[in-house]
């Protein structure tokens, strides 16, 4: 059977995206980083995209290849191109939208001559005005008889695709938003951030304990509930934080029709004890710590940091009593950089975390905001007792 080749269109992220692709997707599918924005990889025609794109937090699109054309080719050559591809689809009627990436230096391809060649060869043609950068997601995800062609520069090539799945905005926008209990004091975990983190920790054909012990208004715990074949466990030291975790997770089971039972307890992180998670360890820890104050003054930050060391440091060495060997983590750590230009970091826990069994398996995962003072890096250990 024959491969198509898809082009996955990756978010601002590009880094921390591309890892995600790798965690779920795996090697056995040719998959390659083609730019920072862009990855592509081989797959079997019936593999399940639109399962695969609610499935990731990082990737805004999939489309298939249709051409690979060399970076100096001329606009003419691109139109008669995707004129070819709109005829060849057997339409009697055709409804298509344009968008182009990497190419705003470029003249932009004119629709309207498409479309009037399209017309030309006896085809019906409704074309959708968009922004250069395609169509939304509204347009795709609602009306299935909408075709959209991307075109899209790389270092090397241009490449043309027909978009095939693409992220549903409104349905995060609805899990971040309309959720009865959040705390906008203490920062809030992004759901898509929250969704990737889970999917860093890697596939399991089994079912796992995933187990949250900063859950806060319990995101990642929603996440996991979502995406279903995980035990869920989760704890916070601030009481009112595991009540509107509890009520988040009720809201959750009627929104989405789960049973997503979880496991919720009140507990400083380093007094937590096995019994505590039903007498069970676990095999996976998803968790964002405290952060710190989210816009913190330059001369506060050597005392922060210094506290924090104490918090991730107490931690770590408690989970070595509740994994099970091989166990993942998949954690946040903070980085600030001062006015003056030093960079406050954890890193030099590291080294001590290694005494402890953990291995880290991940490099340079940054997810920041604009104009955010703490930058988040997204740290990935595997744990095996000493």
């Amino acid at each position: 059977m024959r491969m198509q080749e898809v082009i996955f269109f990756l978010g601002n992220m590009g880094d921390l995206c591309w890892a995600e692709l790798q965690a779920v997707l795996g090697s056995a599918v040719n998959l390659q980083r083609l730019d920072q924005r862009l990855a592509s990889a081989k797959l079997q025609p019936d593999f399940d995209i639109k399962s695969l794109q609610k499935k990731l937090g990082g990737t805004i699109k999939i489309g298939k290849l249709i051409k690979k054309l060399p970076q100096e080719t001329e606009a003419s050559t691109i139109n008669y191109q995707l004129i070819e591809y709109l005829v060849s689809l057997g339409q009697a009627k055709v409804y298509f939208a344009l968008g182009e990436l990497g190419r705003d230096h470029l003249e932009p391809l004119d629709s309207r001559w498409l479309k009037a060649r399209l017309e030309e060869n006896g085809l019906k043609v409704r074309f959708a005005a968009t922004s250069r950068r395609g169509a939304g997601a509204a347009l795709l995800l609602h009306q299935a008889k909408w075709v959209e062609l991307l075109v899209t520069n790389t270092p090397d090539r241009i490449l043309i695709t027909h978009t095939l799945s693409v992220q549903d905005i409104d349905d995060w926008s609805y899990r971040d938003r309309a959720k009865p209990y959040s705390d906008h004091k203490k920062g809030m975990l992004p759901p898509k951030l929250a969704r990737m983190m889970i999917n860093l920790a890697g596939p399991s054909k089994q079912p796992r304990r995933l187990y949250d012990p900063f859950c806060g208004s319990g995101t990642l715990l929603l996440e996991a509930a979502v995406m279903g074949n995980y035990e869920l466990c989760g704890s916070d030291l601030d009481v009112k934080a595991v009540i509107g975790t509890g009520e988040n997770l009720d809201w959750l089971r009627q929104a989405y029709h789960l049973e997503a039972p979880a496991r919720l307890f009140t507990r400083d992180v380093t007094a937590v004890r096995v019994p505590d998670l039903g007498g069970q360890k676990v095999d996976l820890i998803v968790s964002e710590p405290f952060l710190g104050r989210q816009t913190p003054r330059d001369e506060q930050l050597p005392g922060v940091f210094r506290g924090l060391q104490k918090l991730y440091w107490g931690a770590f060495r408690t989970w070595t009593q509740l994994l099970v060997p091989g166990a993942r983590l998949v954690i946040v750590f903070p980085r600030v950089t001062a006015r003056d230009g030093s960079v406050y970091t954890l890193d030099h826990l590291l080294d001590k975390l290694m005494s402890l069994g953990y291995n880290k398996k991940s490099q340079d995962l940054i997810y920041a905001r604009d104009q955010a003072t703490v930058q988040r890096e997204i740290c990935v250990f595997e744990w095996q007792k000493n």
